[in-house]
C-alpha cells in the first residue's frame, strides 16, 4: 500500500543550520512561508543517491544536525546534512555491484555516490516497511518496522547494534537479539504479533516512536505506549484513553508529557478522535485532550472544521505541532500544521483552519517537529519551511 499511496510526511525539526526568519501571521490568508531548502534539489523520486522514494520518518542527530530519513519503497535510511546534502545510505544491497560499499554477501552495506534500493527481508539490519524513526541523544538510530513488527537500532554510520520485539531472537525465542548475539552464531528475524510486554501487536502507519535524552526509546503500540531502554530492554508501559493503535507520538523533555494520536478512518467526514492526548509519561493520567478542528470554521467557510492528527512533535519551548487532515465538507479536505502552546492554545498563524503548511492534491502527512523550521517531506523530497523564527539557530529536536 505504501508504494501507491500518495501522501506528504510534514515534519518540524530541529537542525543545525540558519533559517530566514518568518514571522507567522494569524490570519489564513497571510503569504506562505518562504522554503528555506528542499531535498534531493530537483526533486525527483528513485533509488539514486541522494533521491528518496516514500519517506515515512525523519529525525535529526542532536550532535551534528544531520537528517535521517526512512524510505518505506527504498527500504533503506538516507542521511543529509543540515543543508540538504547527501552523506549515505544504509540497508541490504544499497551499493551496486563494483561500487563503493558493494559487500561480496550483499547483506548491511553503506552507500555514498552510487545508490539503489536496498532489499526488503527480514534479517539483522534489514529493512522492511521502516516507517518510524527516532535519533537518540548518543546519536543512534531506531526504526520501526511494520512488516517485521520490531524495532532496529543502529550506529550513526549505519552498523546494526540491536532488535527487540517479540521473539526476534530466533534461536531462543527472546525478545532481543544484538549484535553479539549474531557473532554467537544466533539468528535475529522479525517479530510476531504479541501483547504482552515488549511484544507488538500490529501498527497500521504513521511515525509512531521518539527517544528521551536519558536514552529511554518511546514506541506506540495498540492501546498503549511502551518504553525500553537504550539496550532494548523493556522498561514499562502507558496506557491509552482509547483502544485504538498509537499514529503518531511525540515525548516534550521540559514536561516529561506525552503527547499521542491515535488511528482512526481516513474516509471519514466526521473524525471519530477530533482531539490528541497529553499524558503523564510517569502515571499515565490523561493530563488534556487538544481538539485539532474549529467549529466555527474559517473565515472563508462558515461551515465547522473537523480534523484529525496524523503527527506529532514538540519544540523547546513545550509548544507541540500537529499535522492535521482537516475536514470541512466532503469537498473541502486538506492537510496543514497546526501548533498550540503548553495550555493548549493554538499559536498565531497556526490554529487550526489557518492552513499553514498546506498538502494539496489529497496528500496526507504524518510528522515530527521542532520551531522555527518545518521540513515537508513528499514521496520523492523534503522541503524545509520557516515557521516563526524566535532563534536563528537550529538544533535538534531529540
Amino acid at each position: 500500500m505504501w508504494g501507491t499511496e500518495k501522501w506528504i510526511l510534514a515534519l518540524m525539526v530541529l537542525a543545525s543550520a540558519a533559517a530566514a526568519a518568518f514571522v507567522a501571521s494569524p490570519s489564513a490568508s497571510a503569504a506562505p512561508p518562504p522554503l528555506l531548502d528542499q531535498f534531493p534539489q530537483n526533486g525527483d523520486a528513485g533509488p539514486g543517491a541522494g533521491q528518496l522514494a516514500v519517506p515515512a520518518g525523519v529525525a535529526t542527530d542532536p550532535a551534528t544536525g544531520h537528517v535521517y530519513v526512512a524510505e518505506v519503497v527504498n527500504n533503506r535510511v538516507s542521511e543529509f546534512t543540515a543543508s540538504g546534502q547527501f552523506v549515505e545510505a544504509f540497508g541490504w544491497d544499497v551499493a551496486p555491484e563494483g561500487a563503493p560499499g558493494d559487500t561480496p554477501e550483499d547483506q548491511l552495506e553503506v552507500c555514498t555516490d552510487v545508490c539503489q534500493s536496498g532489499t526488503a527481508g527480514a534479517g539483522a539490519g534489514q529493512l522492511n516497511s521502516p516507517v518510524g524513526l527516532a535519533v537518540g541523544a548518543s546519536g543512534a538510530i531506531y526504526l520501526a518496522e511494520t512488516e517485521n513488527l520490531r524495532v532496529q537500532k543502529f550506529s550513526a554510520s549505519g552498523e546494526f547494534l540491536l532488535m527487540f520485539g517479540a521473539e526476534v531472537n530466533k534461536t531462543n525465542g527472546g525478545d532481543l537479539c544484538t549484535r553479539a548475539d549474531l557473532e554467537g552464531g544466533d539468528v535475529c528475524g522479525a517479530g510476531v504479533e504479541g501483547t504482552g510486554p515488549g511484544e507488538f501487536s500490529g501498527w497500521a502507519g504513521g511515525d509512531f516512536i521518539d527517544a528521551a535524552a536519558d536514552g529511554t526509546v518511546l514506541v506506540g503500540d495498540q492501546s498503549r505506549v511502551q518504553s525500553f531502554d537504550e539496550n532494548g530492554v523493556y522498561v514499562g508501559e502507558i496506557p491509552l484513553p482509547e483502544e485504538r493503535s498509537v499514529r503518531a507520538l511525540a515525548f516534550d523533555p521540559g514536561s516529561d508529557d506525552l503527547y499521542v494520536a491515535v488511528n482512526q478512518a481516513f474516509a471519514l467526514e466526521f473524525p471519530e478522535v477530533p482531539v490528541f492526548y497529553r499524558l503523564d509519561a510517569g502515571s499515565g493520567a490523561l493530563i488534556d485532550e487538544i481538539e485539532v478542528g474549529n467549529p466555527d470554521g474559517t473565515a472563508d467557510n462558515q461551515f465547522p472544521l473537523y480534523g484529525f492528527t496524523l503527527g506529532l512533535a514538540t519544540d523547546s519551548a513545550g509548544n507541540v505541532y500537529a499535522v492535521v487532515q482537516q475536514n470541512q465538507t466532503l469537498k473541502q479536505i486538506w492537510l496543514e500544521v497546526a501548533g498550540f502552546d503548553p495550555s493548549g492554545a493554538c499559536l498565531p498563524g497556526l490554529c487550526p483552519g489557518d492552513e499553514f503548511a498546506k498538502g494539496e492534491n489529497g496528500t496526507r502527512p504524518a510528522m515530527r517537529a521542532e520551531s522555527p523550521a518545518t521540513i515537508c517531506s513528499s514521496p520523492i523530497r523534503v522541503q524545509a519551511k520557516a515557521t516563526s523564527a524566535p532563534t536563528a539557530q537550529l538544533r535538534s529536536a531529540m
